[in-house]
């Protein structure tokens, strides 16, 4: 399924809510209602947005969101760990194209949730919503990997598509992906090296 075809449903919110539930439940990762759905935000936000990634350095984002005025740096660390979030979850092969490592870019992530965690301290709420999720930052990546390879799977139309679905399950070992490729008749076996799979 494209992003088209997601934005063309009656309510995206339910349709990336229904997939985050499936993933947290399939990984048994506990989530707050509260993280569920800013997980589901963050999707249906970056879905109707063009796809892209960084186009300057996190660490200079980050450094520039905790310097930046108080009225602004509030939103600006939630973008920096929203879009670490969203761009470690949907494109793990851009990150490995540019040599990232996505430990590093998950504390970048982390640490712009727990800075915006540390400004809220005092809201009186009770809840803390971004120091959840700074502290399950690569459990929540790995959730929003599991909604992204489901999309990805069930895009897989022509031999061009079926390729880059390949090259993304070599990049993830996806299970999702893994049966996509076998309902197209292809078997992909996985390597010892990283990356070195094949397909029968």
């Amino acid at each position: 399924m494209t992003t088209t075809s997601i934005l063309m449903t009656t309510d995206v919110d339910s349709f990336f809510g229904e997939a985050v539930n499936a993933a947290l439940t399939t990984r048994a990762i506990e989530a707050s209602s509260g993280a569920r759905q800013y997980l589901v935000a963050v999707l249906a936000d970056f879905a109707l947005k063009e796809p892209r990634t960084f186009d300057r350095p996190v660490t200079f984002l980050l450094d520039e969101a905790l310097l930046a005025k108080p009225e602004e740096r509030l939103e600006r660390l939630k973008s920096v760990g929203d879009g670490t979030l969203y761009v470690s979850g949907f494109f793990p092969e851009h990150l490995d194209a540019r040599g990232v490592d996505p430990s590093y870019l998950a504390r970048i992530g982390s640490t712009a949730y727990g800075a915006a965690s540390t400004m809220l301290a005092h809201s009186g709420d009770g809840t803390d919503l971004f120091g959840e999720l700074a502290r399950g930052f690569e459990r929540f990546v790995r959730v929003l990997r599991d909604v992204a390879d489901g999309l990805f799977a069930h895009r897989t139309k022509n031999a061009s598509s079926i390729v880059q679905l390949y090259e993304r399950w070599l990049k993830t070992g996806s299970d999702s992906l893994g049966r996509a490729l076998a309902e197209q008749g292809l078997i992909p076996v996985r390597g010892t090296p990283r990356g070195a799979g094949g397909l029968s």
